[in-house]
């Protein structure tokens, strides 16, 4: 419910003050309070996972989404790309998912975060390579982008990140 429907239904109940506005709008306040948004931290595990799936890499339009204009991304075999060849070399390669975990978010600025977390390529045709990444995330007006990443392949005999 949007503050503009509390604002509606208070001044119904001032204006109007029977039991069926009342009641409607205590239901609705109820919902309000437990319907909580969802936190920074959640939200941006969610993109970044989204990002991390077969289907978001293979869509054009949800990766222009997900980029800032200015993403640079160095990848783990230390290739150096820009949004356009990140979509480009991502439309072009087989899609597989990946699997990311032990996520730690780090705040830059108020509307700057850099996420660190460990993934696994989950791949019926390739070796399960691990690597450590590391993501910025900036907020452009109301949505996130991602403005920076990278991925640093771990050694066969490195655990994963925690």
């Amino acid at each position: 419910m949007s503050l503009f429907m509390i604002k509606l239904l208070v001044s119904q109940v001032y204006i109007n003050p029977g039991i069926n506005t009342y009641s409607r709008f205590r239901r609705l306040l109820k919902r309000f309070k437990t319907e909580t948004p969802m936190s920074t931290t959640d939200l941006l595990i969610k993109l970044e996972k989204e990002l991390q799936t077969a289907a978001s890499r293979s869509s054009r339009e949800r990766l222009n989404s997900l980029l800032s204009d200015n993403f640079i991304e160095i990848g783990s075999s230390g290739i150096i790309r820009d949004k356009n060849q990140t979509i480009d070399l991502l439309l072009n390669s087989k899609a597989y998912d990946i699997q990311a975990m032990n996520f730690r978010l780090t705040p830059l600025s108020p509307d700057t975060m850099q996420l660190i977390y460990s993934t696994q390529e989950i791949s019926t045709t390739q070796t399960h390579r691990k690597a450590i990444r590391s993501s910025i995330w900036k907020l452009h007006n109301t949505n996130w982008k991602i403005i920076f990443h990278q991925a640093t392949v771990l050694a066969k005999a490195t655990h994963s990140f925690k």
